[in-house]
């Protein structure tokens, strides 16, 4: 006769095993307690081998209204045509970047802490409440100052080395300062405002920038492939803006790549030019080939601009025409000849502004054929 002996014996009941569990859990206990009063002793400092990083939350209460009145017809716009356009940068958020609308992802990263502000300007969206958006750099005081722009990493579709036909560049802002700031990088020379600054290789032989003198007078500096064409308005065009002023400044440059002309339009009007004979500088450090914009450009430490950033974009292998920056500063959005208040936008929503209620359509569940089904 056989016996299942299987439960008469188990390491539980096993005396040896028994004492080693029993000295091990007064182990464990003990060096838990070493290590609770080890984190609660005011004399130990609790650290963290990794990188810190500061966020911040910021709340907007800018809101808009649009309504549908279904008045006018609404037609498609030039942009973004996946070709000429190859960078549009619209105001609308201050996070780390803002997107590319161009749809060549030419995305925008903002640097320092920049504001989000009521644009003022009615540019045909919304018929009440905030009318348009911008980005404010450089506020006086701030934590900032000086030290905030915004860049586009390097791309050959906003090079200017290869183009044969030309380009035009748009910007619609607001200055509150044209005195210049002193730049450690160079000495004594102080720079001008500089709204816009790009160069294509170290050297550089291409590169283009526009500044804003202290006498308020537009520059535009074209170098290509080593030869530089300069020029700027005959007159003292920019006054300083005043905070709440609706308006901006709507800019278009056109560098013409065949006979090297160029032309300067503010608010539509191409206005009378003149060579500049002042000294051309680029960034201080010319192995960094971002666009920038509110800025000299890398390693300048002037230039900065005090103002609201509305819009920048390129338009590659075209030069805008006058009837087409005359287009572009009716509508505000669009270089084909659409009139205000009339252009098709992406991602645009606007309330019916009709008497609600009911609808008036004789569809219903007792009469469903096609030709009572009217409105």
């Amino acid at each position: 006769m056989s016996q299942d002996i299987r439960g008469l014996w188990s390491p539980s009941t096993d005396p040896q095993t028994r004492f080693m569990t029993a000295v091990a859990n007064k182990l464990t206990k003990f060096l838990t307690a070493n290590q609770v009063e080890a984190v609660e002793n005011d004399n130990e400092d609790i650290y963290s081998n990794c990188v810190d990083v500061e966020s911040a939350i910021k709340f907007h209460t800018f809101n808009g209204q649009h309504l549908f009145q279904f008045n006018k017809i609404y037609y498609p716009t030039f942009e973004p045509d996946y070709s000429k356009l190859t960078c549009w940068i619209r105001a609308r958020n201050v996070g780390n970047s803002i997107i590319d609308l161009s749809g060549f992802n030419n995305t925008a990263y903002l640097v320092g802490d920049p504001l989000l502000v009521d644009g003022k300007e009615d540019i045909g969206c919304n018929i009440n409440g905030t009318k348009s958006l911008a980005v404010r750099f450089n506020r006086p005081n701030s934590e900032f100052e000086n030290f905030e722009y915004a860049y586009i990493r390097d791309a050959q579709n906003i090079q200017i080395d290869e183009l044969t036909t030309g380009f035009s560049e748009v910007m619609p802002f607001k200055i509150y300062s044209i005195a210049q700031q002193a730049n450690p990088g160079s000495g004594s020379n102080p720079i001008a405002r500089t709204l816009w600054e790009k160069i294509d290789d170290s050297a550089p032989l291409n590169a283009r920038m526009c500044q804003v003198k202290d006498n308020g007078r537009i520059v535009y500096i074209v170098l290509d492939g080593g030869t530089l064409h300069a020029k700027e308005t005959a007159s003292d065009i920019i006054t300083p803006n005043l905070i709440g002023d609706i308006n901006p400044n709507r800019l278009v440059t056109t560098y013409n790549a065949s006979t090297g002309a160029i032309k300067i339009y503010l608010n539509g009007t191409d206005l009378t030019l003149t060579d500049y004979t002042g000294t051309v500088s680029w960034q201080h450090l010319k192995t960094y080939h971002d666009l920038y914009l509110f800025y000299k450009g890398y390693g300048a430490n002037a230039g900065y601009v005090y103002g609201d950033f509305h819009e920048y974009r390129m338009y590659s292998e075209k030069i805008l025409s006058q009837s087409e920056v005359t287009n572009l500063n009716t509508n505000k959005w669009t270089i084909w000849n659409v009139s205000f208040g009339q252009c098709m936008i992406t991602d645009h929503w606007a309330t019916y502004a009709g008497s609600g209620g009911s609808g008036t359509a004789s569809f219903d569940n007792t009469s469903f054929d096609p030709i009572s089904f009217t409105i």
